[in-house]
């Protein structure tokens, strides 16, 4: 068990949050889905604390817990008022308890996953992140299927839940307006709490295939219907880049109304609403996206338009570019403890993943202020590139020929091969 104490005495409001390892990453195919439905269950198989009574206490704190489940990590993440953060705290310490086994209550909860599996969509980032890891299982759904969760036990279920909450990485961490001498009496309080028997979880390496070693095969066409296509671009982004590097560069290409792709197809030409970018980490590696939507007239021209905008990037990055960006990482750091719930949740998932404490807010915006330019160019050189890169576009046939589309695509992969 590990802590981490982050206050901002400024605040309105404090949080605590539970983080650990969890998810398909580390389930088997007979137990899929079984981390999603232990997360519902903590709101269900608190000993000595029907879901009804739950409920009513946090509403009489002005309190919210609300629980999320990844492909590799659970939070559970209580929000309060100061004043009511004492009252607060002793209704967090139960989620460290055994599950108390009914039956009944289970069976009534794995029912409404059942639910939640059938009504779930299907969207594009969805099948992207299916495609994009296929063969690995971060591409398997969270909620798992309904027949291996109609085939999990709620003996099952409360094993699990001890197991996940005996593993070496479990963090809880603390923000907002959380006075130290309640943190101390809180955390004397867990101490005395009765922990399970170390077990750890182990998961094979979630590396995707072909990754950095990209060809056109890695580029799909996902059949759609209407006027508009979804485009989302995926680069591999190498274990021994400089993230600090990748995050400004992500930033400069889309991220924000300024960015260069905003400005090129959003505020010059009017062909999206919409461009968003940014990196998305997994197991040993991580990955620069961009996604938007443009109608199926304006295709082929946006992608030509989005390539010229990748490729001038990669050549001609400039001082500017990267004054534009660093304020949101320097200066802006700070911001980050105005948010106690978003803040308590960057460092949680940091925690969980990579099993140590994130660096100070004020270590990170050095970080951050020493990359140079230099540095940046020899990212954007490195990452932009072919070998790294897959496409994903939703295309309805009617309104543009598949085998049309393929050409293009095939054609603006080339154009990351050109030196100028």
């Amino acid at each position: 068990m590990h802590t981490v104490f982050r206050p901002n005495p400024a605040l309105h409001s404090a949080c605590l949050g539970l983080y650990f390892p969890a998810g398909p990453v580390y389930e088997t195919a007979q137990t899929l889905g079984i981390s999603h439905l232990v997360e519902h269950l903590f709101f269900r198989l608190l000993p000595g604390l029907p879901q009804k009574q739950l409920y009513s206490d946090l509403a009489k704190l002005g309190a919210t817990l609300r629980g999320k489940t990844g492909h590799d990590f659970m939070e559970l993440l209580l929000t309060v008022s100061p004043e009511n953060l004492p009252q607060a705290c002793v209704l967090f310490l139960k989620l460290f308890e055994p599950f108390e086994a009914d039956e009944s209550a289970f069976l009534r909860e794995k029912a409404v996953v059942c639910k939640q599996i059938s009504y779930a969509p299907f969207p594009f980032y969805q099948f992207v992140q299916a495609q994009y890891f296929r063969a690995r299982k971060r591409a398997l759904p969270i909620m798992g299927t309904h027949e291996s969760v109609e085939g999990v036990t709620c003996e099952q279920a409360c094993r699990w839940q001890r197991r996940l909450l005996g593993q070496d990485s479990v963090w809880v961490v603390a923000t907002g307006c959380f006075p130290l001498a309640l943190w101390r009496a809180f955390l004397h309080r867990l101490e005395a709490v009765e922990h399970p028997t170390p077990q750890p979880l182990r998961a094979a390496a979630q590396i995707p295939r072909g990754f950095a070693a990209r060809t056109a095969r890695d580029d799909h066409i996902i059949p759609g219907t209407g006027d508009v296509s979804d485009v989302m671009l995926c680069f591999d982004v190498e274990p021994d880049a400089n993230p600090y590097a990748v995050d400004l560069l992500c930033s400069i290409l889309g991220g924000g109304d300024g960015s260069r792709l905003s400005m090129s197809l959003r505020e010059e030409r009017a062909w999206t609403d919409e461009i968003f970018s940014y990196v998305e980490e997994f197991h040993f590696a991580r990955c620069l996206c961009m996604e938007t939507s443009v109608d199926a007239a304006d295709l082929l021209q946006s992608l030509w338009q989005i390539f010229y905008v990748l490729i001038d990037a990669r050549e001609n990055l400039t001082e500017t570019d990267r004054l534009e960006s660093l304020c949101f990482f320097t200066k802006n750091q700070s911001a980050r403890l105005d948010d106690a719930a978003r803040y308590n949740e960057d460092i949680g998932l940091f925690c969980a993943a990579k099993g140590e404490e994130p660096p100070s807010l004020a270590e990170t915006a050095a970080r951050y202020a020493a990359v140079s330019l230099q540095t940046l160019r020899e990212t954007a050189q490195c990452l932009l590139r072919p070998e790294a890169l897959s496409i994903y576009v939703t295309n309805d046939s009617r309104c543009l020929k598949r085998s049309a589309l393929r050409a293009v695509l095939s054609q603006c992969r080339d154009s990351l091969s050109v030196k100028f």
